[in-house]
Formats: structure tokens, C-alpha cells, sequence
């Protein structure tokens, strides 16, 4: 990723030089502004940085060091931990069926961008919580905005079916829909649309 112009609209994780790369491009928008919110902020290049963060420990950066090098440096019981959550995960998103033919989501194809997904969120949350007076419906209504778009049925398909990123409208209401500060935010309740019970909510890290 260093050859590319330093005005791509882009980010990335490196494993093997365990670096964070936000390209200027990508400074933009709803990303980032000088007039922006901390909420706002927080929403948008803090959830990014979060995300690239968060790929440090997918299930491919996971198998690097931090000097970068292929090495296996988890205990034996951290990784069938992790392996389990991320079972939940893969079976979480291969349970959804937006596909004109029903078929199902793969769960397999985007677990790694949706790990990071769901980190971040969890990172931002941590953040949020310790920060007196914060504005969380400010928070996820920016956050949103980030995944806005407009496509056909057949353009969405076409992009999507080997895409590792999750489609754009499951990135805000799958990943949102795991953390209680978005439930209680919006008293999502047993029978609403988005409530996930505790018990079957991805977390991948963080309590149990």
C-alpha cells in the first residue's frame, strides 16, 4: 500500500509492518472536518483509525507479531477463545439472506472486515464511556453516514457477492446492533426490529 498517492481515498493495516495508513484522500467529508463534533470525529476518522487498529488482531493480522513477523504468540487458551467467537460471527452473518435467490450471506467471506468492524465499535464505546457528556445518538447517527449509498438491487449483488467487506447497510445495523449503548440509546426491545439479545450478540472483544 506505500506506492499508492498520497491523495487516495483509503485505509489500511500492514501486519508486516504493523502500521495504520490513513491516506489524505480519505480526510474528507463525514470522515473529518476542522467544524466536526468530538461525537462526529469519533464516528467518522476514529472509527477508522479503530477499524485498521482492529485488523492487528483479525484472523490473518492476528497470526503476526509486532515486529511484523509470521509467528504464533497467543497461548493456546486465547485462541480457542478467540476461534469460538469467531464461529459466532461467521454463523451470525451466514444466518442473514439478502440475495434476490435467498441464498445465504457468507459469513466465511467477510469475517476479517467485520471483526474490524465490530472492534472498532467496541473501541469507540470504551472511549465514549469515559467521556463525560457524550451525545451517543450524535454519536450513531454520524456513524451512519458513513455507509450511506445508493445502488440497484443488481449493482449491490454484483459488488457484494465476493466483496470481504460486508454490504454497507450491515455494517451500520449489524455492528450497532451488538452493543447495549445502542439498544438502550434508541430502548430497543424484545420484538423491535434491531434487538439482539445479550446471549446472541458477536462480541469478539470484551466481555463473554
Amino acid at each position: 500500500m506505500w506506492d499508492l498517492p498520497w491523495g487516495t481515498s483509503n485505509a489500511s493495516y500492514d501486519p508486516q509492518c504493523n502500521s495504520i495508513n490513513v491516506y489524505a484522500g480519505f480526510l474528507t467529508g463525514d470522515l473529518y472536518r476542522e467544524d466536526m463534533t468530538r461525537e462526529e470525529l469519533m464516528a467518522g476518522v476514529g472509527m477508522v483509525i479503530a477499524h485498521e487498529l482492529s485488523h492487528a488482531f483479525d484472523t490473518r493480522g492476528s497470526k503476526y507479531d509486532e515486529t511484523g513477523a509470521l509467528r504464533d504468540w497467543w497461548t493456546e487458551a486465547d485462541q480457542q477463545a478467540f476461534d469460538r467467537r469467531v464461529e459466532k460471527l461467521i454463523a451470525y452473518y451466514e444466518s442473514l439472506h439478502p440475495w434476490k435467490d435467498g441464498s445465504s450471506y457468507s459469513g466465511t467471506l467477510v469475517q476479517q472486515e467485520a471483526i474490524a468492524d465490530l472492534g472498532a465499535m467496541g473501541c469507540i464505546l470504551r472511549i465514549a464511556k469515559k467521556t463525560e457528556g457524550f451525545d451517543y445518538d450524535a454519536f450513531f447517527r454520524a456513524f451512519t453516514k458513513l455507509r450511506r449509498c445508493k445502488m440497484t438491487e443488481t449493482a449491490m449483488e454484483n459488488r457484494f457477492r465476493t466483496n470481504p467487506h460486508p454490504m454497507d447497510h450491515l455494517r451500520v445495523n449489524v455492528v450497532a446492533a451488538q452493543f447495549p449503548e445502542f439498544q438502550e440509546t434508541y430502548d430497543i426491545r424484545p420484538g423491535d426490529g434491531m434487538y439482539v439479545a445479550p446471549e446472541d450478540r458477536i462480541t469478539i472483544w470484551g466481555a463473554s
